[in-house]
């Protein structure tokens, strides 16, 4: 019986450290959940909308807030406290209360104030996926484990040793897993405080852009293309992870072609796609019919002009996981009249008439059609 006792009391150390380990472990996992993203809420009672700006001169002053709140998701751009445009190097006017934050704590104290206005409200945090932009911590990071003698670094560079740019800047290596990792951890560490719902991650497409927005092999210190590729993928993996349901959004800037890109299929590896400049096209309206059977939420992003035909074209194409969005990334928030305008649910797809190359499409409040010939839209109030 003696000799028994050291294998009982060794089973119930055991049974002890296992509980104790679930017990930890079940703690991380309600914790993850308490902190994970929201996603925006869509609704077809009015146009769903969302809203990605900035505002270059400091915090966003309470006209502002006001009208953010009304949007079911805002994107926070990396010009937010910025400076003037015209600078550089950027820097918040002086004695802004942002001045003294990072850039990625002044994204996160926004998104703090806007969730208390709206609780509801999706609230991105902006990153770029190729571009090392100074006035963020992370490049703070990428100095301080940067090494020309250890390759892959963390930043892409020539085999001479100088360094791939993109606008004059230094450029993120995802061959190197630590950065990859580091990377991932930036968006993830702003997810876990509780204001941000996820992130809005520009340049994501894993095959490297070289400086003519184009497709090429990477100029740089690589093992080999396939580790840039898969580390890239991974991280946004586990971003998404952090995120939830809150969306983690991949941009590619000025793409090739829209619908080659992820998130496709059983592979995706984040809900959500982004339409870089959706137009009054048929190519837009076909590009957006395509993602949205792919991606759990498709943004269409329309410029400052043809108002009216972007949101025909968007209205004909868009699901139940597609946001219109408007405006530039650095202009004071606006919130335009139509939004306001019933809509109602779709009664049905959009059908295209291709002897008149008109699309014609029905919700219970309003008619559209867009002919793409002209490229225009007509959208007609049916409540009488």
């Amino acid at each position: 019986e003696a000799t028994k006792q050291p294998h009982r009391f060794h089973l119930i150390m055991t049974s002890r450290i296992v509980a104790r380990a679930v017990a930890v472990l079940s703690a991380f996992v309600l914790w993850s959940a308490a902190h994970a993203g929201l996603a925006p809420v869509h609704s077809w009672r009015t146009l769903p909308v969302y809203l990605h700006s900035s505002n270059r001169s400091g915090m966003w002053n309470e006209t502002a807030l006001s009208i953010l709140a009304k949007y079911p998701m805002v994107v926070i751009e990396k010009w937010h406290c910025q400076g003037a445009l015209s600078s550089e190097p950027y820097a918040p006017p002086a004695g802004e209360p942002c001045a003294q934050l990072t850039q990625e704590e002044r994204m996160i104290r926004q998104c703090e104030v806007l969730k208390q206005r709206a609780p509801k409200l999706s609230c991105i945090f902006y990153m770029n996926a190729a571009i090392d932009f100074e006035w963020y911590q992370l490049h703070q990071t990428m100095l301080r484990n940067e090494d020309a003698a250890r390759l892959p670094d963390w930043a892409l560079r020539y085999q001479n040793g100088s360094f791939v740019e993109l606008t004059s800047r230094q450029t993120f290596n995802f061959a190197n897993q630590s950065m990859a990792d580091e990377f991932a951890a930036t968006c993830s560490r702003a997810i876990a405080t509780g204001s941000v719902d996820g992130c809005f991650v520009d340049r994501s497409d894993p095959v490297w852009q070289t400086d003519n927005w184009g497709r090429g092999t990477p100029p740089g210190d690589f093992i080999s293309l396939a580790d840039y590729t898969k580390q890239k993928i991974r991280a946004l993996r586990a971003m998404q992870a952090a995120a939830g349901a809150g969306p983690v959004i991949m941009n590619c800037h000025s793409c090739i072609d829209n619908r080659q890109l992820p998130p496709i299929g059983a592979e995706s590896y984040t809900h959500a796609q982004n339409i870089e400049w959706f137009r009054n096209t048929n190519d837009s309206i076909n590009d957006m019919l395509f993602l949205r059977k792919h991606a759990k939420l498709v943004r269409a992003h329309g410029d400052n002009k043809n108002f009216t035909d972007l949101v025909g074209a968007f209205l004909i194409a868009a699901g139940d996981n597609c946001f219109f969005g408007y405006g530039g990334f650095w202009e004071a928030p606006a919130w335009m009249n139509f939004y306001d305008v019933p809509i109602g649910d779709p009664q049905g797809e959009a059908i295209y008439e291709r002897t008149t190359g008109i699309w014609y499409r029905d919700f219970e409040h309003v008619s559209v059609t867009f002919d793409t010939g002209t490229n225009r839209s007509t959208i007609v109030n049916r409540r009488k």
